[in-house]
């Protein structure tokens, strides 16, 4: 069994951002629930060991009531002293049940509360994410349109430069008036384009500015997320590829860490999907959540993801991995990314994606894809599966001649995951 979702943090700030979070209604939800066990006294341990220490109870190891007005368990000798005399009773179990019920229901709302500020929390990081990535794109844009506008008050000023060298060969023969006259008009336009070029020193520095300040606002964003949210890479497993349960042209590595396709398949096919050589992981999960990372950048055309244990049954080598109901897959045809299961194919813009993050969550029945480079979530797929779930894997050729390769990061060891290079990272870029 897996453990529940992790509570928030008992930090003053973190408490305060989760209880502002809750609203009124969810609040008084939760306050009824504690009201109701409080208003019935302490849990049946406590009012067992109460009774014992005030004698009420003669033989308290065969309880048969509960005194509603004292909150007071009874045995047979409490009714015979008549201290209880004209009370109102319940019977024990069904007291003992309505607090273990109350208890669950509290557990119940506190749960639902978490699940939700844990996915406003993840929206508003990709918010943050996709923020900076139209950011850097305008910034893009505009550094395009610099780039044609320099060219062009390049060639003017050419041009310009021609003109003045042949004023200056003709000066002699010149009229003075038309010469002067000429001159100023050359003269404009060396003005215009020293006032282009201080204008583009001027952006250039502003955008910086716009850039920079946006980078440390999405890094906080970033680290207060990291403090009230458990994060993929807590639960991060050593995951190897099983060398028993792979396509005939892979080869793998002597740590089984890293796949490889040769140039070539041993029977080519025109469709690219059935040319593809997959293979499973050693691994395979049932319940909690399990985290890894592939690094894809040596691979054009591939798929990752988990299918169902059984499905190795279908053929390793001759299946296409997430076109079927028992595999849920990221795919990548030249960049472009996919997300797959069965009929459902989901485009996501996001591309060039150099190392994979996958978080698969057993308990929620969900598979979570990350650019573990930016700790951007990509992707989420939803899982039906019966028993367990393994890690899947496949590389496709799309005609290429070249190796491909994937392969699986050593998390373990080198603590080199999407957690600890984050902020590093938005930075480098």
């Amino acid at each position: 069994m897996s453990n529940p979702p992790r509570p928030p943090s008992s930090h003053s700030s973190d408490s305060f951002y989760f209880s502002s979070f809750i609203s009124g209604s969810s609040r008084d939800t939760i306050s009824s629930h504690i009201s109701s066990v409080t208003s019935t006294g302490e849990s049946s341990v406590n009012l067992a060991t109460r009774a014992s220490s005030s004698g009420l109870a003669h033989d308290v190891s065969s309880p048969v009531l509960f005194c509603d007005k004292c909150k007071q368990i009874l045995t047979n000798g409490c009714l015979v002293e008549g201290k209880h005399r004209n009370h109102s009773y319940s019977k024990l179990q069904d007291v003992v049940q309505k607090r273990i019920n109350t208890y669950k229901n509290v557990k119940d709302v506190m749960t639902a509360q978490y699940s939700e500020l844990h996915t406003l929390l993840d929206e508003n990081q990709q918010q943050a994410f996709l923020l900076l990535k139209a950011e850097r794109d305008s910034l893009k844009e505009g550094l395009i349109q610099l780039a044609e506008d320099a060219d062009s008050y390049r060639q003017r000023f050419e041009s310009i430069r021609k003109n003045i060298e042949e004023l200056d060969r003709r000066q002699d023969s010149y009229n003075l008036v038309v010469l002067l006259a000429e001159t100023e008009v050359q003269l404009l336009s060396l003005e215009t384009i020293n006032h282009f070029y201080s204008n583009v020193e001027r952006r250039m520095k502003v955008d910086g500015m716009r850039m920079s300040t946006l980078e440390k606002s999405i890094t906080k964003i970033v680290q207060k997320n990291k403090t009230l949210l458990p994060q993929p890479w807590e639960f991060s497993e050593a995951i190897t590829f099983d060398p028993d349960k792979k396509h005939k042209d892979l080869t793998i590595s002597e740590d089984k860490t890293q796949v490889s396709l040769r140039g070539s398949f041993t029977k080519q096919s025109k469709d690219c999907r059935a040319a593809s050589a997959n293979i499973l992981a050693s691994q395979s999960f049932s319940t909690g959540k399990h985290y890894w990372e592939v690094d894809v950048g040596g691979c054009q055309n591939w798929s990752v993801g988990v299918a169902e244990n059984g499905w190795v049954k279908n053929g390793v080598g001759h299946t296409t991995l997430g076109r079927d109901n028992r595999s849920w897959l990221l795919e990548s045809n030249e960049g472009n990314l996919t997300g797959v299961h069965h009929n459902d194919v989901s485009t996501i813009s996001e591309a060039s994606v150099q190392r994979l993050g996958v978080l698969v969550d057993c308990d929620m029945a969900k598979v979570n894809f990350y650019d573990a480079l930016t700790g951007m979530k990509l992707h989420t797929l939803s899982m039906n599966f019966q028993s367990v779930v393994v890690p899947a894997f496949s590389i496709r050729h799309m005609g290429e001649r070249k190796n491909s390769k994937l392969v699986i990061c050593n998390l373990k060891s080198t603590g080199d995951y999407l957690g600890v290079m984050l902020t590093p990272r938005i930075h480098r870029q």
